[in-house]
Formats: C-alpha cells, structure tokens, sequence
C-alpha cells in the first residue's frame, strides 16, 4: 500500500549524553486520516545511533475497527518489530498494550524509519502513543 508520514512525525537525535532519553510519537487517526490496512504510517526517525532500551505502545483513545484491525510499530520490512499485531482490542484508551518485545534491547542505525503498520482490516478511529526509551551508541 503507501507510506505516509504523520502529521506528528519527529527526528530525535541521539546525543552524547549517555543519560537514558524518551520520546513519543504518535499516530492519530483524526489528523493523520483514514488508516488503511496495508498502509506504513513513518512516526519519526532516528537522527543518530540508538539504543533501544524500552518501548511502550499504547492508546490515547480507543483504537476502533469495522474489522479484526492490528497494530505493528517498529522498523519497516526489518525483524525489528516492538510489537507485532497488536489487536484493536489492546488499544482501548489509557491500556498499555504492549511490553518489550523479546528483541529489545536492539541497536538502530541513524536514520532508521520508526513506522506503524495497520493489518488486517482498516482503523475508523483512535490515537496509539509509542514512547521510546533509548540511550546513545557512541563509536568507540
């Protein structure tokens, strides 16, 4: 299907702080439009090597369906999934859907692509928060 870029979609750069960092990016159904099974929605990207320490996927509103709609954030088209087919059922508002994936932690190169993908049926409304936890990987 297509890639779109959300209307909040964010660069965060990693630093050299080593200090544990947070970001959230959000898909939200009302400004980012219809959700199309099939479609990658792009979150933000990264600006700099990351250390993926935590994500956190959850619903700021109720993730509603006409279908048996899922939810997978991660890397597009990679194995690094932080969640993978989460059911709009998880997402009802203020749930936490979803804890690490067994792949976290992971190591994300700069410039990665962090992406949400709706499967299945399409989304008729809702708000999914994705909070990342990370650290910076300086070069040695």
């Amino acid at each position: 299907m297509a890639n779109i870029t959300c209307k909040g979609y964010k660069e965060f750069a990693a630093g050299f702080t080593g200090e544990m960092k947070r970001i959230s990016l959000v898909y939200d159904f009302a400004l980012d439009g219809g959700a199309y099974s099939g479609n990658t929605y792009i979150l933000g990207k990264t600006s700099g090597k990351i250390l993926v320490r935590e994500v956190i996927v959850r619903a700021a509103s109720s993730v509603t369906s006409g279908g048996s709609a899922t939810v997978s954030v991660g890397q597009a088209s990679t194995a690094n999934t932080f969640a993978d087919a989460v059911a709009k059922t998880a997402l009802a508002a203020d749930l936490v859907a979803v804890k690490p994936a067994t792949n976290i932690p992971m190591v994300l190169a700069d410039a990665t692509n962090i992406t949400l993908t709706i499967g299945t049926a399409d989304l008729t409304a809702g708000k999914v928060v994705v909070e990342i936890f990370y650290k910076d990987v300086v070069a040695a």
